[in-house]
């Protein structure tokens, strides 16, 4: 056994040995956020991979109905971000220097903010990919990675940004049905590397799996399939298989900035859709905006987007059986209610 969070691990810090304590990779990993230009964010993180990581840091903002809870529409939405600053988890201490690299990250991940809205949507969605990036990471290296712990579950003050999954109201945050969706018993997830790209399929389940799947570059200004493979796989009870490969040029050739990889996964234990972006959202001619709610009742709400939204993020106060999720122009989708917050 290794001493690890919260005591350092200074000695045993490795990644192919005993565990990795994130927290000793923290100064860097703020760095690169705050002084790179995200280019290569996967590949950085990608170099994160251990046999057990004991603190993985995620960051990012809580729902505008928490908000509200406690700070006024001008706080939230005017020109003085001091109250949203001041509110951030840690605060006095570094919550400047905290909300700023995540600000920044937003800002570099997903483009120039439009108005206040804008930049806590993008902060949110900052938080559910830095989750997702990271959690996919370690799903398709089991086998090799072990374990992930994130920092943390919940807040125990009224925070407007921080590392927790749920608020100081019990409340997920946007993150939280990131890392539910990465957390499923069967997940899938798109890589590349080294000209190769590939599809993993991880089953956390104690059975074997099996399935379909389809690999297709999307067209998503006028919701299209540019080009298609479609493959099975069988995957063993708690394993991580390459269910399918081709040389990343396949596609690039057809890439555009209206363009990303897609994949949908159906086996007996549910469904999946991952998605690739060659390099940041901001390179693509994406434009963001809540999803579009069609039905709304005690049970159920049923949604659709007048444009691809990688995270179509529903505010409401329920606890749901999806949200924060990829989300195709013109597609419905119902989802549960599953409690009242």
């Amino acid at each position: 056994f290794f001493p690890s969070s919260p005591y350092g691990g200074d000695f045993y810090c490795c990644s192919t040995k005993g565990t990795t304590h994130n927290t000793y990779y923290l100064g860097s990993i703020l760095s690169y956020l705050n002084e790179d230009e995200l280019s290569g964010y996967r590949a950085f993180f990608s170099q994160q991979a251990s046999r057990f990581c004991a603190e993985q840091s995620a960051f990012g903002m809580s729902f505008i109905s928490s908000l509200k809870k406690y700070l006024t529409d001008e706080d939230i939405f005017g020109d003085d971000l001091s109250m949203l600053i001041h509110h951030t988890k840690t605060t006095p201490s570094v919550s400047v220097h905290l909300f700023k690299i995540v600000e920044c990250m937003a800002y570099k991940l997903f483009g120039e903010f439009a108005d206040s809205a804008d930049r806590i949507r993008k902060m949110q969605m900052a938080h559910c990919e830095w989750v997702r990036i990271t959690f996919e990471l370690y799903r398709r290296n089991k086998g090799f990675s072990w374990g992930l712990i994130y920092w943390m579950f919940n807040d125990c003050w009224p925070a407007s940004a921080g590392w927790a999954f749920l608020d100081y109201y019990a409340c997920p945050k946007p993150a939280y049905y990131s890392f539910r969706r990465c957390a499923k018993p069967v997940m899938t997830c798109i890589a590349e590397e080294d000209g190769c790209l590939s599809v993993h399929v991880s089953n956390d389940s104690l059975e074997p799996v099996s399935g379909s799947a389809s690999l297709c570059l999307y067209d998503f200004e006028n919701d299209r399939e540019l080009s298609r493979r479609d493959f099975s796989f069988a995957v063993d009870s708690n394993a991580a298989s390459e269910v399918f490969s081709c040389d990343y040029s396949a596609f690039a050739k057809e890439m555009t900035d209206k363009t990303f990889l897609l994949c949908d996964m159906t086996c007996s234990l549910g469904t999946d859709r991952a998605f690739f972006i060659p390099a940041r959202f901001c390179d693509l001619a994406l434009s963001y905006a809540d999803p579009v709610i069609l039905e709304d009742t005690d049970e159920t709400i049923i949604v659709t987007a007048d444009r691809f939204l990688p995270y179509a993020m529903i505010d409401v106060p329920y606890l749901l059986s999806d949200n924060c999720f990829p989300l195709k122009k013109g597609e419905i989708k119902t989802i549960r209610k599953l409690r009242k917050l």
